[in-house]
């Protein structure tokens, strides 16, 4: 570079994708900041499910700035960080509205114009990631002609949801901050009712595509086909999630509406794993892992409490029987768990790691006949048969140290 000349300007791509991360980095500063103020005023709970929205923001946003910067090919980066930038103002701005109202900042600026932003924002974001994404996923680019129509109507929608969450005349949300945002009644009337009209046809549309990437899915090979399972593994966990917590009340209800807004944070994580094809094959044994451990919570919990009840009814008499019960419960449990989880996974990994529960027994057994083997041609002779039932690598080659240290 010659004296005095100007470094390179960063490609367009980086500059969006380091504007996307800036402004959802100051979005959590926010979120953080209103936090400790919330602790100093009690309201933990509060402070507990801020958690959820750091983790969307900082998914959203971080997996689509690597996918702007690594693959600005694929529409799904930029959609991503769109969706994260939305979501960091729209979380943002609720927890700076929250904060006018606790006592000793009603003096805080344009609380009305933040909250009546916040409020109908991360409408969008809903539409991007249930709709929009998954209709791209995994290329980028849509399955074929036909769905230029679909994705017309999706985009119209949800514009149209937007416009209607933002025109909706009474309070915002659940604040006492009345819409400033009001059209005159005519108008208001009918954008409201397209509104309706547009989140009645949310659920066809995402019946659509839900349908079609399972059957991509199921015609998919290779690549495709791991980078389809990243996906519906993942949102798999959020739709049985938020089902339950529909279908259940109480607390139950709503650790399940924790769980599938945890896993709509992973979804990003997925998609940005199998675009990148970074550890694409372990998709697998993380599902296998993950459901093996659900079945053993949940058979150790039921234990546990069998137990515990036992106990307590054997030892009634004696002083401190509930303690002693849990304490003999919990003993018994931990005395279960290792053999539990290795039946358990066993089980698992045949039905959902087939291929590396295949591996796994071939190469032991073939351990088991190395001790006993002494003839280098049989021996070559079955290593290439193990290796080409485990990891079927294109050649395969055999070095034996020799008497003095040769090759043979």
């Amino acid at each position: 570079m010659t004296s005095g000349a100007l470094p390179p300007a960063a490609p367009p791509t980086s500059r969006l994708a380091i504007g996307g991360l800036l402004v959802s980095l100051a979005a959590v500063a926010v979120i953080v900041a209103v936090d400790l103020v919330l602790v100093a005023h009690g309201r933990l709970t509060d402070v507990a499910f801020s958690v959820i929205p750091i983790l969307l923001i900082t998914d959203l946003s971080g997996v689509g700035g690597v996918l702007v910067i690594r693959r600005p090919g694929n529409a799904i980066g930029g959609l991503l960080l769109f969706a994260g930038v939305l979501t960091a103002i729209a979380w943002a701005g609720g927890f700076y509205s929250e904060l006018a109202e606790l006592p000793g900042f009603e003096w805080i600026p344009l609380v009305v114009p933040v909250a009546w932003l916040t409020g109908w924002i991360f409408t969008p974001t809903i539409g991007l990631i249930a709709v929009i994404v998954p209709m791209l996923y995994p290329s980028g680019h849509l399955p074929g002609p036909r769905w230029r129509i679909l994705a017309a109507i999706a985009l119209v929608a949800i514009s149209i949801s937007a416009l209607a969450t933002a025109t909706t005349p009474g309070p915002i949300g659940t604040s006492d901050i009345m819409n400033p945002v009001v059209p005159p009644q005519p108008l208001a009337d009918l954008i409201q009712t397209l509104g309706a009209i547009s989140q009645a046809l949310a659920l066809p549309v995402i019946l659509i595509v839900i349908a079609n990437l399972v059957a991509r899915f199921g015609r998919s090979r290779g690549v495709e086909r791991e980078q389809m399972k990243w996906f519906l593994s993942v949102a798999a966990m959020a739709a049985v999630a938020v089902v339950i917590s529909i279908v259940t009340s109480g607390p139950v209800s709503d650790l399940f509406w924790i769980l599938a807004m945890i896993s709509v944070g992973l979804l990003p994580l997925a998609i940005g794993i199998a675009i990148l094809r970074y550890r694409l094959y372990e998709i697998d044994r993380l599902v296998s892992r993950t459901i093996s451990y659900a079945i053993i919570t949940g058979v150790l919990v039921v234990v546990f409490g069998a137990l515990d009840l036992v106990l307590e009814a054997l030892m009634e008499n004696l002083t401190q029987a509930d303690a002693l019960a849990v304490a003999g419960s919990t003993l018994i449990v931990f005395m279960l768990f290792q053999p539990l989880r290795r039946r358990v996974q066993a089980a698992v990994d045949r039905r959902f790691d087939r291929q590396r529960y295949e591996g796994d027994r071939i190469a032991q057994e073939f351990a088991d006949r190395l001790r006993d083997e002494l003839d280098p041609d049989r021996l070559r002779l079955e290593l290439d048969r193990v290796l080409a039932r485990t990891v079927a690598p294109a050649r395969t080659g055999l070095w034996l140290r020799g008497e003095r240290g040769g090759r043979s």
